[in-house]
């Protein structure tokens, strides 16, 4: 997650994290942008986040035969 500090909140004030999927690559890697607010509405974070898909289904069957 990269997020950029834009704005302080004072102490004790609620923020609220958004992450919103922009878009998807290679039909595995998701795109996301992220915004942090407080609770009186001002933006306090901006940024961005990416993640990947993968299969699991072949990975776990495999470790769950491991000998041992």
């Amino acid at each position: 997650m990269c997020i950029k500090h834009v704005a302080a909140a004072p102490e004790g004030i609620k923020c609220t994290a958004r992450a919103r999927l922009e878009q998807i690559t290679d039909g595995r890697k998701l795109h996301f942008t992220v915004e942090v607010t407080s609770d009186d509405g001002r933006t306090i974070g901006v940024g961005t986040h990416e993640r990947r898909i993968i299969e699991v289904h072949g990975r776990a069957d495999r470790s769950v035969r491991r000998p041992g």
